[in-house]
């Protein structure tokens, strides 16, 4: 999925979380910067299912909710 999405942040923050769960510390945290510092990755094709493609699988249109979990993610790890 990060492949052909590389902002796909919902792909991300899971990945992060499995991460952390793996011990992999330094790896999340660089998903993590990834969804604090870029633009969520929009889907442009599948004409009506864009619309729930970006809401529920990439998170593009809650960027703001993703990037503020991540922010309290990363209190934590870093506190």
């Amino acid at each position: 999925m990060l492949q052909q999405q590389p902002t796909n942040f919902r792909a991300l923050r899971q990945m992060a979380d499995l991460l952390l769960v793996s011990k992999q510390k330094s790896e999340a945290l660089q998903l993590i910067r990834i969804i604090l510092t870029q633009e969520a990755y929009i889907e442009q094709n599948y004409g009506i299912m864009k619309i729930y493609i970006n809401e529920v699988l990439t998170g593009a249109t809650n960027q703001q909710t993703f990037r503020e979990g991540v922010k309290t993610k990363l209190a934590q790890l870093e506190g």
